[in-house]
């Protein structure tokens, strides 16, 4: 069954509730205070959803640090906005593989 359109940005929001914390409690290593900078830039892209500049930033920030598991997630739900389903199921894979903890049932 497929939901309306209209509560992916409920479940994204939920999403963001949950992962926003885990990250801003991440040590903060070198480049930390820039990699902040991006994700709020990237969660007020997906807000006004604007979803190629949050995929953009969100690139930029795991080419920086590819170890946080809640961009790989954010950036997956950006793609998924985008139809681009491959890349996100690619996105949530590396998510979850990072944070096994997260993605179990």
């Amino acid at each position: 069954m497929c939901r309306p359109a209209s509560s992916r940005p409920i479940r994204l929001a939920a999403l963001a509730w949950v992962f926003v914390p885990l990250l801003l409690s991440q040590p903060q290593a070198t480049g930390g205070a820039h990699i902040a900078e991006l994700f709020r830039a990237a969660r007020q892209a997906e807000q006004s959803e604007d979803f190629s500049k949050a995929v953009k930033l969100f690139r930029e920030i795991v080419k920086q640090d590819p170890s946080i598991g809640e961009v790989w997630s954010n950036l997956g739900m950006a793609l998924y906005r985008l139809d681009r389903n491959r890349e996100a199921v690619l996105a949530f894979q590396k998510a979850a593989s990072l944070k096994p903890r997260t993605w179990s049932g």
